[in-house]
C-alpha cells in the first residue's frame, strides 16, 4: 500500500493538504507527516509491523482497529497502535445511528477508567458481517472454520499423545488374586515410571507373580487420521480462499498450474483484502 492523496482532500478544501501530500506527479508521498507516520507508526513498529498487525487482527478477529495520536481530523497522527476490538465499546447516536465515540478499557488495569477517544482518533477496518447490522463487529473468517480449526487441534493433540505416550489411553493389569490398595498403588508406580512417556516407549515388559498387561489402543488407520487431516486442511484453506499449494502442499500442482494459481490468489485473496482497507482508510482516516 502506497500512501497517495485522498479523494476529498485538495490543497483549496484543506489546510493541511499542500504539507501532507508533496508529491511528484501521481507517485507515492516520500516526506512529510504521513510519509513519517506510515515509515514508524509508534516506537516499537515499523510499516511492515503496522501492515502484518492490522492483516493478521483483521483475518482472526473480523476487526482491525487502529487508534490514532492526534486531536483533529486534518491533523496527521504522531502514532498508530492496532488493538483488540474486544476492548472496545462504541457509543452511538441513537437519532442518526452515528457513533459518537468510543469507549477503550486497558487490559489487566481494571481498577483504572476507561478510555473515552473521538471518532476522528479511531479507524475501524472490518470484514462484512451477514448476521449484523451497519454498527455491528466484522464476522471473522474462523467463524465459518471453527470446527474445523477444533478438530485440526484436537488431531495434534492426539498425535503429540501418541508420539510421547505411544497414544495409549492406559490398559489393564490383570492378577490372579485379590490386591491390597497399597499393592495396586505399588505396582502401578512402578508400571508408569518404567514405561510411560517418549523415552520409554516400545520397552520389553516383564512381568511376574501371574501379572498380564491388556492394552487398550486406537490406531490411526481406525481413526482415518491422515486423510481427516488433510481434509480440515482443506477447509480451512477454503474458507481463507488460500490455495493449499501456497503452505507448501503440492500434490496435484504442477508448473503448469502454479503460475495460475498465484494469480488467483492474488487477484482474488490479496487484492480484495487492499481494496478493503484502502477504502476504509479513505473513509476515515482523511474523511
Amino acid at each position: 500500500l502506497m500512501i497517495r492523496r485522498p479523494p476529498r482532500s485538495t490543497p483549496s478544501n484543506s489546510s493541511a493538504a499542500s504539507d501532507v501530500y508533496k508529491r511528484q506527479g501521481s507517485g507515492p508521498i516520500t516526506s512529510g507527516p504521513w510519509w513519517r507516520v506510515f515509515r514508524q507508526p509508534n516506537q516499537y513498529w515499523n510499516h511492515g509491523d503496522l501492515w502484518s498487525a492490522t492483516v493478521t487482527t483483521l483475518l482472526l478477529n473480523g476487526n482491525a482497529i487502529w487508534v490514532l495520536d492526534r486531536r483533529s481530523w486534518r491533523e496527521a497522527p504522531k502514532r498508530i497502535v492496532v488493538l483488540s476490538h474486544k476492548r472496545f465499546q462504541l457509543v452511538t447516536d441513537k437519532k442518526s445511528n452515528t457513533v459518537k465515540s468510543w469507549i477503550y478499557r486497558p487490559p489487566n488495569r481494571p481498577s483504572e477508567p476507561p478510555i473515552e477517544l473521538a471518532p476522528y482518533q479511531i479507524v475501524w477496518c472490518r470484514l462484512y458481517n451477514p448476521y449484523g447490522g451497519p454498527l455491528d463487529w466484522g464476522l471473522s473468517p474462523l467463524e465459518a472454520a471453527k470446527l474445523s480449526v477444533q478438530m485440526d487441534w484436537a488431531a495434534m493433540l492426539f498425535n503429540k499423545s501418541y508420539f510421547e505416550n505411544s497414544a495409549n489411553p492406559g490398559g489393564v493389569l490383570k492378577v490372579d488374586r485379590l490386591l491390597t490398595p497399597e499393592e495396586k498403588k505399588l505396582i502401578e508406580e512402578q508400571f508408569s515410571a518404567k514405561y510411560e512417556g517418549l523415552q520409554k516407549a516400545f520397552r520389553t515388559i516383564f512381568l511376574e507373580g501371574g501379572v498380564s498387561y491388556d492394552p487398550f489402543t486406537i490406531s490411526h488407520d481406525d481413526m482415518l487420521f491422515i486423510d481427516q487431516r488433510k481434509l480440515t486442511r482443506e477447509e480451512i484453506c477454503a474458507v481463507f480462499n488460500v490455495p493449499s499449494s501456497l503452505l507448501g502442499v503440492m500434490e496435484r500442482v504442477y508448473k503448469a498450474t502454479a503460475d495460475t494459481i498465484h494469480r488467483q490468489f492474488w487477484e482474488g485473496t490479496v487484492l480484495p483484502l487492499i481494496r478493503l482497507i484502502e477504502a476504509t482508510l479513505d473513509s476515515q482516516l482523511w474523511a
